[in-house]
């Protein structure tokens, strides 16, 4: 069994205690790092969350402005329909009643 004399206690005890204060000083520089992270974590997924709520109602106000344009057509079409019927029928009343 190995052994230690009592420098080489000192040694380890002091090389522990320079390990300990450089890993406490590690994690005192990087905790910094973690709550940005954090923040930044946060920030995302609020933002991700406002994204999809944009999207869904962006789509809705779609599928609305295709019903809108859709409906739109529709009259048009029946307007031209209706200017041809009264030019018909216009023409229909000149031939019967010679002014």
């Amino acid at each position: 069994m190995l052994e230690f004399s009592t420098d080489d206690h000192v040694t380890q005890s002091v090389y522990q205690a320079q390990l300990k204060a450089k890993l406490e000083e590690d994690q005192n520089k990087h905790k910094g790092l973690r709550d940005e992270i954090q923040a930044l974590e946060t920030d995302h997924n609020t933002r991700v969350k406002e994204y999809e709520r944009m999207d869904k109602e962006t789509n809705e106000i779609l599928k609305q402005l295709t019903k809108i344009d859709r409906e739109d057509v529709q009259m048009q079409e029946n307007r031209k329909h209706l200017k041809k019927k009264e030019k018909k029928t216009a023409k229909a009343l000149a031939a019967v009643s010679p002014v």
